[in-house]
């Protein structure tokens, strides 16, 4: 009886533990899927991953080609700044001197276009004196004929006065008082005809003396002209030998603020500027602005941010 217990005992035993072994088949089954399934989601992320690591290792590249062109302009704008620092004392002084030049020369044209004015009116009034001096001598000149004619009347009557005195005894004390009234009339003659003379002289000289003194002026007027050339030249000289500063602008659809930057840029008392206006291709009304300044360098073409278009900016600055 106990051996049939105990067989059936280790029946139930075998059966129980086939079971068991049955059941963590199965549960390794199911894990093992589990572990399939979890595997291929894990690929398939591992994959997006992969794609997303790819586009942001993109980006970052771009990034660091953008910031390098970034290092590469603040190196050359430090330099630049530090050239422009040096230089800008030496231009500071130069203005300056160039400044006091031009007020002086400024000072100096005024006073020489006033002493101009008035050698211009002094030679109108001059010229107007030559006139009158020369309306006067036409006058004492037909007087002086007149009084010629006179003279030769008065020795026709005295010549037939002398042709019948032997016929006008009678009358002899008549044509005496009439020879001595004649006489008197002929010294008188004499001497308003040497004052005239006299006169003429006189005038002639100062005739002499207003073309010398006209002279004078006109060879005033051309030194004074000549060293208003040689200021004008020294002016343009001065102009010259100033530094050009470029101004960049780069812009992109901002017609609400890029007017008030030309101008701005018009306002400055340098007198050597060039602006340059690199546009990013707009759409609004950059470039109509733009098209109002004539004195802009305007380039407008699609570029890769604001660095790049400063860079371009200063390739193109003189």
């Amino acid at each position: 009886m106990n051996k049939i217990y105990d067989s059936h005992r280790l029946e139930s035993a075998d059966n129980a533990t086939g079971r068991h072994i049955q059941k963590e088949r199965e549960n390794r089954d199911e894990f093992v899927a589990f572990l399939e399934f979890y595997l291929e989601l894990i690929s398939a992320d591992r994959a997006d991953k992969l794609e997303t690591i790819n586009v942001l290792n993109k980006k970052r590249e771009e990034i660091e080609q953008d910031r390098a062109e970034r290092l590469e302009l603040i190196e050359s704008l430090g330099k630049r700044l530090e050239e422009s620092e040096k230089d800008r004392v030496l231009r500071l002084e130069l203005a300056e001197s160039l400044g006091k030049r031009l007020e002086e020369s400024e000072k100096d044209r005024v006073l020489r276009f006033e002493l101009i004015e008035t050698i211009g009116r002094k030679l109108e009034e001059s010229e107007k004196d030559r006139v009158l001096r020369l309306e006067l001598i036409e006058t004492i000149g037909r007087k002086l004929e007149e009084s010629e004619k006179d003279r030769a009347e008065r020795l026709e009557l005295l010549e037939s006065l002398g042709g019948n005195i032997g016929e006008l005894e009678k009358d002899r004390s008549l044509r005496l008082e009439l020879l001595e009234a004649t006489g008197m009339k002929l010294k008188e003659s004499e001497k308003d005809r040497a004052e005239r003379l006299e006169l003429i002289e006189t005038l002639g000289r100062r005739l002499d003396e207003s073309e010398k003194d006209r002279a004078a002026r006109l060879d005033v007027i051309q030194n004074l002209d000549a060293l208003l050339r040689e200021a004008e030249k020294i002016k343009y000289i001065a102009l010259n030998q100033l530094p050009l500063v470029s101004i960049v602008t780069p812009v992109f659809n901002g017609d609400r603020w890029i007017e008030k930057c030309i101008e701005s840029v018009i306002k400055q008392e340098y007198p050597k500027i060039e602006h340059i206006i690199v546009d990013g291709g707009s759409t609004d009304n950059t470039l109509e602005i733009c098209s109002r300044y004539p004195h802009l360098y305007v380039h407008s073409s699609p570029d890769r941010g604001q660095s790049h278009a400063i860079n371009k900016g200063f390739s193109m600055a003189r």
